[in-house]
């Protein structure tokens, strides 16, 4: 019934804990402790990647299996609703899966709300790529061709 969920903050704490480390820095440079700025900035846009499409991909399971407990939910809330009109000689078995129907929904409530959590969490990091993507271009635009940044 329990499973390991990897969310998306456990991804990022592993992911900021590695790409902090010295050594893995100095590995993916290359170049050792003299790596250029440039080679920094695309190693946390990489990361930031890496964090952004890890969210999307927890959000959209989240969001697939919110959507199939709630059909199961409703159908069960269902069988429990024509139970009570059927058989009311059986009210305490009625009763337990009516508790159970709602311990589900609210089941299902936290998850839309850690999902809600989620959503925003992956806003944050795709306004962060995109605007680490802009920078990293706008340096490579000007390393490129510096005397026609002041001709536009």
């Amino acid at each position: 019934m329990f499973r390991m969920r990897f969310t998306p903050v456990v991804a990022l704490v592993a992911l900021l804990t590695l790409r902090t480390s010295p050594g893995l820095a100095q590995a993916r440079a290359g170049d050792g402790p003299d790596a250029s700025a440039s080679t920094d900035g695309v190693s946390e846009l990489d990361g930031d990647i890496a964090a952004r499409d890890s969210t999307r991909a927890v959000l959209a399971e989240d969001e697939a299996r919110i959507q199939v407990d709630q059909a199961r939910l409703d159908s069960l809330e269902t069988s429990v609703t024509d139970a009570r009109e059927t058989a009311p000689r059986d009210a305490d078995a009625t009763r337990r899966a009516a508790e159970g129907v709602k311990a589900g929904r609210k089941s299902v409530a936290h998850d839309v709300r850690r999902t809600r959590h989620e959503r925003e969490l992956l806003a944050e990091l795709e306004k962060k790529v995109d605007a680490e993507q802009a920078a990293l271009s706008a340096r490579s635009t000007l390393s490129v061709d510096p005397g026609s940044a002041g001709h536009r």
